[in-house]
This record gives C-alpha cells, structure tokens and sequence, in this order.
C-alpha cells in the first residue's frame, strides 16, 4: 500500500478541494428505496390506465374511441421511458451509498495499518 505524502494530499486537495458530504450511505439507501417504492406505484397506476383503456374497445367504438385510444398509444412509449429513467435513480442512489462505503472502509483500514508510536 503507497503512503500519502503531504504534497500527496495538497494536490488532492487542489483537485477536488473540500468535500463534505450532507447525508449518510443509510439515508441514501432508504431514500432509495422509498423512491422505488413510489415509483412501482406510479408504474402499478400506468398498467392500470393501459388496461382501463384497452377496455374501451368493447364499449366506445367509432372514431372518436379510436382517435383517444391512438392519442394514448402515441404517449405510451413516452411514459414508459419515463417511467423507466426513473427506476434508474434509486438504483444510483445504492451505487453512490456502496462506494461511499466502500471507500469509508478502505480509509479505516489505512489509518489503522498506520503506526501509531511515531510522536511519544
């Protein structure tokens, strides 16, 4: 493992200057989820119009049923891309939570093979 030197650590500080973070990897996992959880229901919802809507096939036809059904398909497409970057953020949010993590851990595990007798 490569020690830090101090200009080591001025340079990393001239690159990414101070960084504090607002919120804990726990936070953000359960942020995560909760945000999935909604967005399942929104996309519970959407199949739920999708269906309602297939329906009115049996009951309203001619042109104006036609014309509405057309409309809605035309935006389907839409909603689920929608929908589908949507289910990316919580997703980021646990990637972002693992390598703060991860990176928490690897910090620790240097400061503890570091020696501790060097100022008596």
């Amino acid at each position: 493992m490569a020690i830090l030197q101090p200009r080591d650590i001025d340079a990393l500080k001239s690159l990414f200057g101070s960084v504090t973070f607002k919120v804990t990897p726990e936070v953000l996992n359960a942020k995560a989820n909760e945000v999935s959880s909604l967005i399942k229901k929104v996309r519970m919802e959407f199949d739920n119009l999708n269906t309602s809507i297939n329906r009115t096939k049996t009951y309203w036809i001619g042109e104006a049923g036609d014309a509405h059904r057309k409309a809605y398909e035309d935006q389907k497409t839409n909603i689920d891309e929608i929908i589908r970057r949507l289910e990316e953020h919580p997703r980021d949010l646990v990637s972002i939570a693992r390598t703060y993590t991860d990176a928490e851990l690897e910090i620790e595990e240097y400061i503890s093979s570091l020696p501790s007798d060097l100022i008596e």
